[in-house]
């Protein structure tokens, strides 16, 4: 009778992610083990030295798997017990009575509460959780207990032990046994509250532009380095007789604008993008008032790596400086006209 081979189970691969592939080979060499281990039994008819040893074989090469399978399931175990601590991320474990069995080293300098505090406690009596924010919590937290759903990502208001608001994203998982019933779900939370912090200054900001620029008798624009309009304020209306919709979107050209303002505002436009540096242009316009005389900055917009992005336009009328400035200099002429004649004289 042939002896059974130690090489009858695969080890466990030294890569986590395929644990699970791992086991079900390891239950499936268990199975033929122990199938090995009755067939000896019965064809063995008396307990003869030959078969003394057979079987003793088959009871050492078990021992010897099962020692070798749980120290690799520990040295798993260990690693993954690693990353988890080791973590960024709040790492946190909780079982089907809604009971936290795990939190991690990250998850009380986030939170503020010791793992000696939490474990074995009911989620729902920490103070953790926004008032606000407890039904929709609740909703998510109650699909992946019931399994119908397997993960979820969220974001919420979160108190921490001293009573101080952080905003997380929490990345949820729900472990289910053969029978697909829930075990336990993980969880992983990221304070994102600077990042919040810094979306909310650029709403602001976004706000308080457009206030500005909505109120503002200066016909603002802001171009993408195809020349098309990303944005025009309500005073191109008044400028052009054209609604803002009429423009976004679209190029001066294409938004039909008169042939020679379009070259001269394209041609600034152009070079702004290429230089990086501001540039100014004075032209005539003819809007739905009459002619009118426009100072215009054309100002670049830089990205992140300091490239230009966008470029913006800022026109305001001048019509009435230009008429003061004519008037100077027709009563300049005048005077000036005066004297010679009274020196002629």
């Amino acid at each position: 009778m042939p002896e059974i081979p130690l090489t009858t189970a695969p080890l466990l691969s030294p890569n986590l992610t395929d644990l699970p592939q791992a086991e079900a080979a390891l239950k499936i060499a268990w199975e033929e083990l122990e199938k090995q281990i009755e067939l000896t039994i019965t064809q063995t008819t008396g307990f003869s030295s030959e078969n003394a040893r057979q079987l003793s074989n088959c009871f050492a090469t078990t021992k010897h798997l099962c020692q070798e399978l749980k120290t690799q399931m520990k040295q798993a175990i260990s690693r993954l017990d690693f990353h988890a601590d080791n973590s960024p991320m709040a790492v946190i474990e909780w079982d089907s009575r809604c009971r936290i069995i795990h939190w991690s080293p990250q998850a009380e300098k986030m939170f503020g509460w010791t793992n000696a505090e939490i474990l074995g406690q009911d989620w729902h009596d920490l103070s953790i959780i926004d008032e606000t924010e407890c039904e929709s919590v609740n909703l998510i937290a109650n699909k992946l207990l019931a399994g119908s759903e397997t993960r979820s990502v969220s974001c919420h208001r979160n108190y921490t032990k001293d009573g101080s608001i952080i905003h997380c994203e929490w990345y949820s998982s729900a472990l289910k046994d053969a029978a697909g019933k829930v075990i336990s779900v993980l969880s992983f939370a990221v304070d994102v509250s600077e990042r919040h912090r810094t979306q909310e200054e650029l709403r602001r900001r976004e706000r308080d532009f457009s206030t500005i620029v909505e109120n503002s008798t200066d016909v603002i624009a802001r171009y993408d380095r195809e020349l098309r309009h990303l944005y025009v304020n309500r005073a191109v209306e008044t400028a052009t007789g054209k609604s803002p919709a009429e423009f976004t979107g679209k190029t001066n050209q294409e938004s039909e604008m008169p042939v020679h303002f379009c070259h001269l505002f394209d041609e600034y436009i152009v070079k702004v993008f290429r230089t990086g540096q501001q540039e100014t242009v004075e032209f005539e316009f003819l809007t739905p008032q009459g002619r009118k005389h426009y100072h215009c900055r054309v100002i670049p917009e830089f990205a992140a790596d300091n490239s230009v992005e966008t470029v913006l336009t800022i026109a305001r009328d001048i019509t009435e400086l230009k008429q003061v400035e004519l008037q100077l200099r027709h009563s300049e002429a005048k005077f000036r006209s005066i004297v010679n004649s009274n020196l002629i004289g």
